[in-house]
């Protein structure tokens, strides 16, 4: 089906949300649906309640030459696309659902307020796509514009993220992977099942993370945190309680915002509380001198002890990622844990943490060296355990780990 056939109006004025919610409760119940939107701005204001074994093909070419769902022009407030759990528990709600080239557009204030978000929950989901879409300063202030909760097999691939809210809130990851809990979601109806199931495969690759800059290249805003999460919601220890198997790979993120927020281990470029087996590799930082440097580049902690909290991390790899021009002021990888805030002290702290070939371009001399001297406490910091990484290099001269032998796990 062709999305203007069916009556949508691509001006970005038309509010386009009835009838869409119309269409889209038309379609057939069985079998796969494809509804096309050609080149233009499609308007909507509200909630656009989606449908499951749906693809929303659009035309490429970004905000200006492409397809773009946004707000009227110059209207205040927010969007919702949600997908209807329906009661569903498990990963048994909304399910195989693709965007392709659709671009996610907001308008901005001129002191660089967001003044249209679009946020997209997912409680209880699974099979949702994005590819080769742009997310273009649609993030909420103090929340997302991915806040997938309690589902699997969510991928953003081949995408561009553009500009962040940069408010000094702590929730600021623009794609989080979390748990269906109440407290985790910005948006639910009254079908919707809060049982703190955890978010499982979660993969963000091929993407790019930009600043907003204007027409002469100056940096408006930094760049958004791409991916994490910054709270747990666990009832037990058990492994099937947290998040996991998230996989940040081959992206490009350059400038990203930084916050203290709740303690130095938010302000990481990647941040996760509570989360095991994440995969970091073949990612490309890149900091230009003009944002504030982050704490870390990349942290997991445990630090609530009003939560129930895992015994420790394991199936944490960090390989293959070039940190240009990165200078922290604190360290590098983080496994952070307050005494207090474990339910089950007992077992190991961390285990198959595998940090390898991670190339750092543009350090100051000064912090490379202090890296080097005081490994356990500024390069790869563990609180307990003595992990070593291996091949992590500085400038291709500065051996981190004073070997090039194969990993040392704990």
């Amino acid at each position: 089906m062709k999305a203007v056939d069916a009556g949508l109006v691509a001006n970005g004025v038309t509010d386009n949300t009835m009838r869409l919610n119309d269409i889209l409760r038309m379609l057939p119940a069985q079998g796969h649906k494809t509804l096309v939107f050609p080149r233009g701005h499609f308007a909507f204001t509200g909630v656009i309640d989606m449908v499951s074994d749906l693809t929303m093909p659009g035309t490429s070419g970004g905000v200006k030459h492409g397809t773009v769902f946004q707000m009227p022009r110059h209207r205040h407030g927010g969007l919702v696309i949600w997908y209807p759990i329906g009661g569903a528990r498990g990963y048994d709600g909304m399910h195989d659902v693709t965007w392709r080239h659709i671009a996610f557009f907001g308008e901005h204030s001129a002191d660089l307020m967001p003044m249209q978000t679009i946020y997209q929950p997912l409680i209880h989901a699974r099979n949702i796509v994005f590819d080769h879409c742009v997310f273009d300063m649609v993030q909420r202030s103090f929340g997302h514009a991915l806040d997938v909760d309690g589902s699997t097999g969510v991928t953003v691939t081949h995408s561009t993220v553009i500009g962040s809210t940069d408010r000094g809130q702590t929730f600021k990851e623009v794609f989080q992977m979390d748990v269906a809990a109440l407290g985790a979601s910005g948006y639910y109806d009254r079908n919707t099942v809060f049982d703190s199931l955890p978010t499982t495969h979660m993969t963000i690759e091929h993407c790019r993370f930009l600043p907003l800059r204007d027409s002469h290249g100056r940096l408006l805003l930094p760049s958004a945190a791409p991916f994490g999460t910054h709270m747990a919601y666990a009832k037990t220890t058990d492994d099937s309680s947290y998040i996991r198997y998230g996989v940040f790979k081959d992206n490009y993120v350059e400038d990203p915002v930084s916050y203290e927020g709740a303690g130095t281990e938010n302000s990481a470029v990647i941040h996760f509380d509570a989360a095991d087996d994440i995969t970091i590799t073949g990612n490309t930082f890149v900091w230009t001198g003009e944002t504030r440097q982050p704490s870390w580049a990349v942290a997991f902690y445990a630090r609530s002890h009003r939560m129930v909290k895992p015994r420790g991390w394991h199936g944490v790899t960090i390989t293959n990622n070039v940190f240009r021009g990165f200078a922290p002021r604190v360290g590098v990888f983080d496994l952070y844990r307050e005494p207090d805030s474990v339910s089950d002290p007992g077992g190991a702290t961390v285990g198959r943490i595998t940090v390898r070939g991670n190339r750092f371009e543009g350090t100051p001399l000064r912090l490379a060296l202090r890296w080097l001297g005081g490994y356990s406490s500024r390069f790869l910091v563990t609180y307990g355990r003595d992990v070593r990484g291996s091949d992590n290099v500085v400038d291709g001269v500065i051996h981190l780990d004073g070997t090039s032998a194969d990993i040392h796990t704990g």
